[in-house]
């Protein structure tokens, strides 16, 4: 009788754990646990949709140094957020625990007002200077309600149309504009004929300023991070990159992809950090690409 009981009691706790519980939905169906730290990838890590090497699909990479916030764990995983807002799973043992701040953790975007006149939510801005200058160069446009935003992350294809549209022969009517004749291209899987970003990514692939990713996509939607909004302004200046393996920010390691378009940067006087982390896979925002610009357009 007592077995029975224990075996009885021992059923309604597991019906009770599972009824609440919430569980894993990748390749073991493991309870998932909440977690609140941030973590520093100690390897090169894949971000997976699901909790499994087995059927998943590879969101994005992470390169080494890069800082994540933890958000949950089950066995084996750990779910987790970057910079520029991807949510997914990496495995345990790709990532450690930090004491080093996650991006979002410094940097607070606040959505600017509707206003009247044109740049009005850059008054006082750090990068007030830059986005005037490149507004006046035609470079740059606000949005209809007369607001720029600053703070807000720009795309793949958005940058691309900037850096393009602005500053490679800027003065040619709109027939004679390189880049209209490959409006009608498909040059990646997910950038179709005829939308209003293909003449644009079809032209600097062809260029080999770009090269999309390993699947055949360019993900014209996606927000650009840091490094690959980088790369994109000193290839479309044509900025011969540096040599140098010297790097002053600890998470951009001398071997990292990115690390000469950083370095490169860096040399040029074109970035605004001044501190020890660079947050390479943070989503760039429009002030500061438009200080990166300002500052490679108006120097010697």
């Amino acid at each position: 009788m007592k077995k029975f009981l224990l075996f009885v009691l021992f059923t309604f706790m597991s019906t009770l754990f599972m009824a609440q519980g919430v569980f894993a939905e990748g390749c073991f169906k493991d309870p998932i646990y909440d977690r609140d730290w941030n973590a520093e990838v100690t390897t090169g890590a894949f971000v997976r949709d699901v909790e499994c090497m087995e059927g998943s699909v590879v969101l994005t990479t992470l390169p080494v140094g890069t800082v994540v916030h933890v958000i949950a764990e089950t066995d084996g995983w750990y779910k987790i957020e970057t910079s520029d807002g991807i949510v997914g799973w990496v495995g345990q043992w790709l990532i450690a625990q930090t004491s080093k701040p996650f991006y979002e953790d410094i940097v607070e975007v606040q959505e600017p007002e509707s206003c009247d006149e044109p740049l009005c939510d850059v008054v006082d801005h750090k990068n007030e200077d830059a986005i005037r200058y490149l507004y006046m160069e035609g470079i740059i446009n606000g949005y209809p309600d007369g607001s720029f935003k600053p703070e807000a992350t720009v795309n793949r294809a958005e940058l691309l149309k900037i850096l393009i549209e602005g500053t490679q022969n800027p003065d040619a009517s709109e027939e004679m504009k390189p880049w209209g004749f490959y409006s009608e291209d498909n040059c990646f899987k997910d950038v179709p004929a005829g939308e209003w970003y293909t003449q644009y990514v079809c032209y600097a692939k062809d260029l080999e300023w770009i090269e999309g990713y390993k699947d055949g996509t360019f993900k014209p939607a996606q927000t650009v991070n840091k490094v690959e909004a980088l790369k994109m302004l000193l290839n479309t200046q044509g900025v011969e990159l540096s040599g140098s393996t010297t790097t002053r920010f600890e998470d951009v390691p001398p071997t990292a992809w990115f690390a000469k378009y950083v370095i490169t940067a860096s040399e040029l006087g074109l970035l605004e950090e001044t501190g020890a982390y660079y947050y390479p896979d943070a989503g760039m925002r429009r002030g500061s690409i438009s200080e990166n610009l300002y500052r490679l357009l108006t120097s010697e």
